[in-house]
């Protein structure tokens, strides 16, 4: 019996549909998270203060899109560069924004992604600064990657209870598909 008689592909092509997603998700969800925050900054009623606690997106996002530019050939000189923005961070929004992107880069190396250190950097960004944005990229990692499905559901509950209506409406969708993948999840356990 030749090996394509033994695959299901009914189960095969939706999985690696799946994983392909995932790693798509994770590896954008930086550049999600600095357009939310950039609409947000434009949207918002200006204080008296206009510039406390807002996050220099513009530079943040250059830094990062020139660590990904170099990632694949030299993920320690683009860690390095998000390390740089890392000092100059003033606020804890700051920081985990570039947790979140260091996770990003890290698994940026398609042939060696450096999943532990994705997780690591997600879970100072969670530290730093929870959001939906940590929760979620904490939750896809710990379950596809790691298939610690307990730290998956507990994400994917904070994920959820964190999702805000302009995530919602940003990620249509997404409370149906994580509430099921929850329930599968606990169906493993």
């Amino acid at each position: 019996m030749s090996i394509l008689k033994k695959i299901n592909f009914k189960i095969a092509i939706p999985s690696v549909l799946l994983g392909i997603g995932v790693i798509t998700l994770i590896i954008t969800w930086p550049l999600i998270i600095d357009g939310i925050r950039q609409i947000a900054q434009n949207n918002a009623v200006q204080t008296e203060n206009p510039g406390a606690g807002a996050v220099n997106s513009t530079e943040s996002q250059q830094r990062y899109q020139d660590a990904v530019a170099i990632a694949s050939e030299n993920q320690g000189e683009a860690q390095a560069l998000l390390d740089e923005a890392l000092t100059e961070a003033t606020t804890n929004e700051e920081r985990a924004e570039i947790y979140r992107q260091k996770s990003s880069v890290a698994t940026l190396d398609f042939q060696n992604p450096d999943i532990d250190e994705a997780l690591r950097f997600a879970y100072l960004a969670e530290e730093e600064s929870p959001t939906y944005g940590t929760a979620i990229a904490i939750a896809e990692i710990e379950d596809y990657e790691k298939n610690n499905y307990e730290a998956a559901i507990r994400y994917y509950r904070l994920y959820l209870d964190r999702l805000t209506d302009i995530g919602d409406e940003l990620n249509p969708g997404d409370r149906e598909f994580y509430q099921n993948r929850i329930s599968e999840l606990e169906a493993l356990l």
